[in-house]
């Protein structure tokens, strides 16, 4: 009887095959994290309305593998204070006047300027919310990413750098 060793071969197919199933859970991840981005958060103005604005930050959105690790993030350092939240502060008037030029397109500019200053009075008084996308792109796809992982339990944690 001829007997071959050929653990090297079946651990080096094993590791592909880990590689494989996390990068389908980033894949997974990152395109349900630009899907709750879409859906509507309701604002401190009683109005519902995406976290989506431009599209940069869905558009920034990736994965990458690395041995026993799957991250899904963006470079984006806004991020974190749209995912998480953020103290009341001052903020630039520049970004709230283009970002009302694009919610209320064809109003006069010099009302735009008003409501951007309004906005800005009210960053500098009150927190903002958190709008999450990452956090619940895993939470509600569990399952989906359990069976990529043949039903057993993961570690998974939101970090910042």
């Amino acid at each position: 009887m001829i007997t071959e060793n050929n653990t090297e071969a079946v651990k080096s197919e094993l590791d592909r095959f880990k590689e494989y199933i996390l990068e389908k859970v980033g894949i997974l991840v990152e395109g349900e994290a630009v899907k709750e981005m879409k859906n509507p958060v309701l604002h401190r103005g009683g109005g519902w309305y995406p976290t989506y604005d431009t599209g940069d930050l869905a558009n920034s959105i990736t994965h990458q593998v690395s041995d026993d690790t799957v991250k899904v993030g963006t470079p984006l350092e806004y991020a974190i204070y749209i995912e998480k939240g953020a103290k009341a502060h001052w903020t630039s008037v520049k970004n709230l006047i283009e970002w009302v030029g694009r919610k209320f397109i064809g109003m006069p500019e010099k009302e735009q300027q008003s409501i951007a200053y309004a906005i800005q009075h009210n960053i500098a008084k009150e927190d903002m919310p958190p709008m999450p996308f990452l956090e619940p792109a895993v939470w509600n796809n569990l399952d989906r990413i359990k069976k990529l992982f043949g039903g057993k339990e993961f570690d998974w944690k939101i970090t910042t750098k």
